[in-house]
């Protein structure tokens, strides 16, 4: 298994760490690594970035952080919401009459 898999509310990404080419430990695709590569997020979809962090307690915090940022941000998924779903329905019933 490559990295470690973290859960952010129903998200869940893998963390690992893309070593860099004089690393010793490159073999080492383990969660528990011990060198001083970056850490990285990989989505399920596939899109990865940089937690920009070197240790797994504060990449995993970083992930975590980008993740969460990510499911509560609009703007990520466009400015339709549940919000705006349940805005909408009431609206709807009350311009049909119901209650």
């Amino acid at each position: 298994m490559r990295g470690r898999k973290i859960k952010v509310g129903e998200t869940s990404v893998t963390l690992y760490a893309r070593h860099n080419k004089g690393c010793a430990k490159r073999d080492d695709n383990s969660g528990t690594v011990d060198c001083k590569c970056i850490r990285w997020i990989q989505h399920k979809d596939g899109k990865r970035e940089s937690t920009s962090q070197w240790t797994w307690t504060k990449a995993e915090e970083e992930a975590r952080r980008i993740v969460g940022g990510m499911v509560n941000t609009p703007e990520k998924f466009g400015a339709y919401g549940v919000e705006k779903a349940l805005d909408e329905w009431i609206a709807e019933r009350d311009q049909d009459g119901l209650q």
